[in-house]
């Protein structure tokens, strides 16, 4: 299989959904494609006829809430955002923590619950990006079409994701850079702008964005996580094999229970024939997480291996 197909299989996947082209690519090349994006998680919904309450529980803290999610610390946002369980805005703040965690299916979930409290732009605009990971494209763009401001940071990263659903690398590119000229925290435009840059065979560069956002003080921990993962990920495309599973058995050491980090050391175990060792780590991510496709597919490739 050749070397860049499977690096796009690998690093879409940490989207939970294949976002764009490359998912779409993906998909036929290779087994890890299987994954698919996370199951919604079940929402309360108020009784019929008793609306969301439109004020604030003790406890819920709006304004903190947006703050985490303008920082890009999208898991603590997740979690804040069930003390607003019950008013106009859990679904909203719900919606927007799992889109910033890319997994699609319970962003949109969420979202759609949200449209039918008010359909602005901001949450129309991050709908249509999480459609565009699930690949429901025409629902996608006729959202983006009814946008009235088209000038803002968050439609440039949709349509970036439209873009690379088309395979048009490039205008992505440029439409990240126009998000990135406007934002103030962007940590998630850099993360994907990275990821994008490594599709795009710019390893170096990608390399070297991912290791902007670890190097930042700024970063939050559980992101850094991630961008170790991905740096790991990208280094072993550029057959730096021993420093990228070094990065992730250190990574490991502080969080044996990450569950992707696994996955990845595994896939670069199995590069290096290292099969044994690589279906251990199969192993782990599956024991990690229990309904890991990705996991389960890896592990019936090394059948063979006693």
């Amino acid at each position: 299989m050749p070397a860049i197909l499977v690096m796009i299989a690998m690093s879409a996947a940490c989207l939970g959904a294949f976002p764009g082209a490359a998912g779409a690519m993906a998909a036929k090349t290779a087994t890890v494609a299987k994954a698919g994006a996370s199951k919604p998680v079940t929402a309360a919904v108020p009784p019929s006829g008793k609306p969301a309450s439109a004020e604030a529980p003790q406890g819920c803290a709006v304004p903190a809430i947006l703050s985490l999610l303008g920082e890009g610390d999208f898991g603590k946002a997740l979690m804040e955002a069930e003390s607003c369980k019950g008013t106009r805005e859990y679904a909203r703040l719900k919606g927007q923590s799992f889109h910033g965690l890319f997994q699609a299916d319970s962003a949109v979930f969420y979202l759609r619950q949200a449209m039918a409290n008010g359909q602005d732009d901001a949450v129309k605009v991050t709908l249509a990006e999480a459609l565009i990971w699930k690949k429901e494209t025409k629902e996608a763009l006729r959202l983006l079409e009814s946008v009235q401001d088209k000038g803002t940071p968050s439609y440039y990263k949709a349509m970036a994701a439209r873009y690379e659903a088309e395979r048009k690398f490039p205008k992505a590119l440029e439409m990240y850079d126009k998000a990135l000229s406007m934002e103030k925290v962007s940590f998630g435009t850099r993360f994907r702008k990275a990821m994008l840059l490594s599709w795009m065979k710019k390893l170096d560069a990608s390399v070297s964005l991912y290791t902007e956002l670890i190097d930042s003080p700024g970063t939050p921990p559980s992101f850094k996580s991630r961008c170790v993962i991905r740096r790991a990920e990208v280094r072993s495309w550029n057959h730096e094999m021993d420093k990228a599973a070094a990065e992730l058995t250190a990574l490991l050491a502080k969080e044996p229970a990450n569950g992707e980090a696994h996955l990845q050391l595994g896939q670069v175990l199995e590069w290096q024939g290292k099969y044994k060792d690589a279906k251990g780590q199969y192993r782990d991510a599956l024991v990690a997480d229990p309904e890991s496709a990705a996991a389960k597919a890896k592990l019936e490739e090394l059948l063979w291996v006693k």
